[in-house]
């Protein structure tokens, strides 16, 4: 007991001693103390200071206070005192100061050295914030003070050092112009940065933060975090150590920023130093985030974009400062007018928004294209803050009471209630904050076309601009701000609206004519099409806001987009890849949809045909040449054409719109294609003499635009229009009155003494070929392209067939007669009535035409004859068209065939002879005009490349007849099909030869989908072979999936031309299958058309001489022949709805 008392005195001379000691050592001390290197290490040398129980946390604190020791000695001790505490915290009831005393203290020391005052920015010459040990000691202490429940004291200054390690950071990153930042920042260093962030989050989000409300050190530390995450997107280290670092850093920053700026509004003194500080840098790293949303750093991608728009709501629109915001005015002047932006009457800005507008255009006159396409950020944040403003309760500093904001009272029973007029109140200054932000960008827009530099080179610039204004109508759109049928404004929205979409449509006329300036730069040629794709966006978005905004210009939109469509091609021409490539058919799908819902389809496509009609220019025609928007060739501006309406979403979104038109418009919609038929045709004659090749070009590509992209529109129509009983009798005039339309030209070429093609070509063209056509040249110069003007008539022909048989079907029994017979159609009459007048109808395939008319043989055989014999080299369009054309008169015989066969006349022997003569002729004219796709690529060869592959689902109804799809890549699946859907109809007729050809290929193409299969998993094993071969298994995959839905067609095999030929080809597919089982045996007289004799052939496996190769074991050998064997007899029979095994499975029942 006594030996305890005497210990506390006994330690007291102790210290006494030490600090004696100590006090003799100061000067040396004094002299010897240099500033530490940048990076502090602990000297390993150095022997720290050993305190034991009970008097071990006494003795420590003793050190700490010790002014006699060196600063460093007592980071490094306690920072051993530290390590030896964590996890060791048994002995503390035996100490005489409890730890919770001796964390508070620690504590107050460290964050001395950490966060020194401004007028100590440096304590004693030592750099606290860059020593890791500092850290980690802090960190100590917040850690266990959570544990023991103590409050810790929280230095004002705290934000210091953090704004410091991120000057240090971005100092150490912006040394590395050279290399990686990476390389700079070494390991050791980011353990420090992450060790300062981990004070830095538990400080805010465990101890309450800070207890200073300074916002000016809060804007400098935010302000150099957020240049820091800049310069790491500059330098491309997201997805990197350094890139994790900065995100996180920016977060655990700004999160806490955000609650601040929540409850401390921004007042009137530190607005301006707010917006002019932080504005620019928030919008701009808004952008870079956005851009890299769902990148490798999605997480913290994610959450740093949430707090950057927190930050935003509260610094800019908090509810103490969107008075001001709300009261704005701006739209009033649009009422009356929707003249260019004036600088006149500009209304009174009070002084946060007028802080706001100022930062606004001094980021604009800076170009910072990023931060301006972030712009849309602000509208959102003050559309959400001005909603949830009514009834919003704040705490703000200067009071601490709950403020009411105004006309938060909810109205009481009885008492008028005003709750839509605030409403209304609130929408009208959301439109005069969005007409306010948007100006000033229509003024740069302004700017930019009367700026008489070279437009070339500011198309960076205009990049950014066109980027803010799509960024602002896209949230504009997201917001539903603006409502059409509940406008209030008196048409100063809409008004607002024409300004902004003319200012789109000028400044895409500017742009287009720099569409081919410097092609071999590729950089300059990206920043193009972005600004292209922004055009194209923010046309969406005001579609999408006002469709009024187009007006009477939706021929030129039209022309815009096909214009835009041009530069497309020739990016892809000349480099391989554009991104316009999307937006582009988007546009136009939009423009399509909107129409259709509307129920003014009819008009979109009528008007995009006249848009056709314009892309092609013509020398000396000054009002065309006016037209054109760019100065691309003829050439590529056709391709345009060609690549939008190849586009199977742009034509499904036509198909649909098309089918969704009232029954009651249907004729009207036919009429009206019509009408643009005859405008077409009327185009085609008007064209200047041919005096020479560029003339002839030209109206080589003019037929091209006839036959090819306006017959596809038309077609597309009248294929997808839908026929009901109540507007069968309108589509039926309709329908005759189209036809009526090209009877006058089709008559020349289709009558019972036709006349020669250039007389037909003579009507369609006029006296453009007159010259020509009367000295015989005509054919030998243009035979490839006329035939772009017999697809023309002959694919709208068998439109019109198809479509009026569908409207007779419906029609009262009287006019279906009445029309069947002008039609050369029978199916109207019942068995007695066509008794009495199977003579008088004359069933010839032109007969709607010209009567007398020409057989479609003769005259199919005419046409073929003259383009064989000019060598055309690509008949593609006429030979899928002429296969329609087959198929449609096919079924025409066998149903008059049928006829006359029921009719059971002795005189209609011969007519039943002569019509199977015909179906027999035409039958092998069309597979002999077919016979060269069966040597496409894409029914053997890997050597098809994917843009050779048309799309197309054989299941679905986007599959359409226009001839666009004939090319001579996508001709042998569209022929394909045809053959397929329809083998009921021409297999009857068909020679030996041809079915054998067909069932082959039938067979063979069948059995590639089984073999794909099988191989999907070895292809998955090389993604680049994989990706290599893509293109030529999918076009075989989809020949297989049609050939295998036709053998899975149980109504296949009730065909008879299937019982007599389909075991025969079955067979000889089989005995090719079966052929490397013995391909490595001696024996060579295989023959699978004789009964086996099983001894000789046990005899020749067993003496079989084959000679393994010298490099392959016998195993492996075998396992090869095991192989082959198993994946022929796999690909024969496969699985029970495999469509080989059901053939296999007829031939065993004997049903074949």
């Amino acid at each position: 007991m006594g030996e305890s008392k005497a210990n506390p005195k006994m330690q007291s001379r102790k210290r006494k001693h030490t600090t004696a000691a100590a006090a003799a050592a100061t000067n040396n001390n004094d002299v010897e103390f240099q500033k530490p290197p940048k990076l502090h290490r602990a000297d390993s040398s150095a022997k720290p200071e050993e305190f034991a129980p009970p008097w071990k946390n006494l003795q420590f604190i003793n050190c700490i206070q010790d002014k006699s020791l060196h600063l460093c000695s007592k980071v490094e001790s306690a920072f051993n005192f530290v390590n030896s505490r964590v996890g060791d915290l048994d002995d503390d009831d035996s100490e005489t100061i409890k730890l919770p005393r001796l964390l508070c203290f620690l504590n107050d020391w460290i964050q001395s050295l950490l966060f020194p005052s401004d007028k100590k920015p440096h304590a004693h010459g030592f750099d606290a914030y860059i020593d890791i040990r500092c850290w980690e000691i802090f960190k100590f202490c917040l850690q266990e003070s959570l544990k023991f429940r103590v409050t810790l004291n929280m230095s004002k200054n705290l934000l210091r050092p953090v704004e410091l390690i991120a000057r240090d950071a971005l100092s150490l990153l912006e040394e590395s112009s050279n290399c990686s930042g990476e390389t700079l920042i070494s390991d050791e260093r980011l353990k420090l940065y992450d060790a300062a962030l981990d004070c830095v989050s538990l400080v805010f989000s465990s101890h309450g933060g800070l207890s200073s409300e300074n916002l000016g050190l809060w804007i400098s530390t935010v302000k150099a975090v957020l240049e820091l995450v800049l310069r790491m997107y500059d330098k491309n280290l997201d997805g990197s150590n350094v890139g994790d670092f900065a995100l996180r850093f920016m977060w655990l920053v700004l999160q806490p920023f955000s609650k601040f700026l929540k409850v401390h509004p921004v007042r009137q003194s530190r607005f301006r130093e707010f917006v002019d500080e932080l504005l620019e840098l928030l919008l701009h790293v808004s952008g870079e985030l956005h851009l890299r949303v769902n990148g490798r750093c999605s997480v913290w991608t994610g959450r740093a974009l949430k707090v950057v728009e927190e930050v935003l709501s509260h610094g800019l629109f908090h509810p103490v400062l969107i008075d001001e915001f709300l009261s704005l005015h701006g739209l009033q002047k649009y009422a009356a007018s929707c003249d260019d932006v004036s600088n006149d009457s500009k209304p009174a800005i009070q002084s946060y928004p007028r802080h706001l507008f100022e930062a606004l255009n001094k980021i604009i006159t800076r170009k910072n294209a990023m931060a301006m396409g972030s712009v849309g950020l602000l509208f959102n944040s003050f559309v959400n803050s001005a909603r949830n403003f009514k009834g919003t309760s704040v705490m703000y500093e200067g009071n601490n009471t709950m403020e009411k904001m105004n006309d938060s009272r909810h109205p009481v029973p009885g008492e008028n209630s005003n709750s839509n007029k605030i409403g209304v109140d609130t929408e009208k200054s959301l439109l005069n904050f969005f007409v306010l932000i948007m100006e000033p960008f229509l003024l740069e827009i302004n700017t930019y076309l009367q700026s008489e530099v070279h437009k070339k080179h500011q198309l960076v610039d205009l990049h950014g601009i066109l980027k803010a204004i799509s960024n602002l109508l896209a949230s504009f759109m997201q917001e539903k701000v603006y409502v059409r049928t509940e406008d209030t404004s008196g048409g100063a929205c809409l008004n607002f609206f024409k300004i902004i979409f003319n200012s789109l449509m000028t400044t895409s006329t500017s742009i287009l004519s720099l569409s081919n300036y410097d092609t071999t730069n590729r950089k300059g040629m990206e920043i193009y099409t972005l600004s292209a794709n922004e055009i194209i966006a923010s046309m969406g978005y005001l579609l999408e806001i006002e469709y009024e905004v187009i007006g009477e210009e939706l021929v030129n939109l039209w022309f815009i987009i096909m214009s835009y469509s041009a530069i497309n091609c020739n990016m892809l021409n000349v480099f391989g890849q554009c991104s316009l490539s999307s937006s582009i058919p988007a546009l136009g799908c939009q423009i399509i949809n909107l129409y259709s819902q509307l129920r003014q389809v009819r008009t979109a496509i009528v008007t995009l045909c006249k848009a056709i009609r314009l892309i092609i220019s013509r020398e000396g025609d000054t009002e065309e040449c006016s037209s054109r928007l760019t100065i691309l060739p003829n050439e590529v501006h056709y391709e345009s054409v060609e690549k939008l309406l190849s586009s199977q979403k742009f034509v499904h979104a036509i198909y649909k719109a098309v089918e969704a038109i009232p029954e009651g418009q249907v004729s009207g919609c036919i009429r009206q294609i019509t009408d643009d038929i005859s405008e077409s045709l009327s185009w085609m004659k008007d064209f200047p003499p041919l005096v020479d090749a560029e003339k002839l070009q030209i109206l080589n590509l003019q037929v091209k635009l006839l036959g090819g992209s306006l017959s596809s529109l038309y077609c597309l129509v009248l294929d997808s229009v839908m026929v009901t009983e109540g507007n069968s009798n309108l589509v039926g005039v309709a329908v005759k009155e189209l036809v009526a339309t090209v009877s006058s030209y089709l008559s020349t070429l289709v009558g019972q003494q036709g006349a020669p093609i250039c007389d037909f070509l003579s009507s369609v063209l006029g006296g453009t070929v007159d010259g020509v056509i009367r000295k015989g040249k005509f054919l030998k110069k243009f035979g490839r392209l006329s035939q772009w003007a017999l697809v023309f008539f002959f694919q709208l022909f068998v439109s019109c067939r198809s479509l009026l048989r569908q409207a007779i079907s419906l029609m009262a029994p009287g006019l279906s007669k009445k029309v069947s017979a002008e039609v050369g159609d029978v199916t109207a009459y019942s068995g007695f009535e066509l008794m009495e007048r199977i003579d008088e109808i004359d069933t010839g395939y032109f007969t709607w035409i010209v009567q007398p008319s020409a057989s479609l043989l003769v005259v199919l055989q005419y046409i073929s004859d003259i383009y064989h014999k000019y060598g055309s080299d690509d008949s593609c369009p006429l030979t899928y068209v002429f296969q329609s054309m087959v198929l449609q008169r096919l079924v025409d015989l066998d149903r008059n065939i049928e006829l006359l066969k029921y009719l059971q006349k002795k005189r209609d022997r011969s007519r039943i002879t002569a019509l199977k003569e015909e179906a027999a002729g035409l039958t092998d004219f069309m597979m002999e005009n077919i016979s060269w796709v069966y040597q496409s690529p894409v029914f053997g060869s890997d050597d098809v490349a994917c843009e050779d592959v048309i799309s197309l689902d054989p299941q679905s109804n986007r599959w359409n007849r226009g001839v666009y799809v004939a090319n001579r890549s996508s001709l042998p699946t569209a022929v394909w099909l045809n053959l397929c859907k329809n083998v009921d109809i021409w297999g009857n007729h068909a020679s030996k030869k041809h079915l054998k050809k067909y069932l082959s290929y039938l067979l063979h193409t069948s059995l590639q989908c089984e073999r794909s299969s099988l191989q999907e998993p070895v292809l998955q094993e090389n993604d680049e072979r994989n990706k290599q071969f893509s293109g030529a298994r999918h076009a075989r995959d989809l020949l297989a999936q049609i050939s295998s839905q036709l053998l899975s067609d149980s109504l296949l095999y009730e065909q008879k031309f299937i019982h007599r030929n389909l075991a025969s080809r079955f067979c000889h597919a089989l005995e090719k299958a079966v052929q490397p089982l013995f391909s490595y045996f001696a024996s060579t007289d295989l023959s699978l058309q004789r009964s086996p004799n099983w001894l000789e052939c046990l005899s020749a496996i067993d003496n079989s001489t084959v000679v393994p190769d010298e490099d392959i074991s016998v195993e492996e050998m075998t396992k090869s022949i095991t192989n082959k064997s198993f994946t022929g007899s796999q690909n024969m029979t496969g699985n029970s709805d495999d469509a080989g095994y059901y053939a296999y499975a007829k031939i065993i029942e004997g049903d074949i």
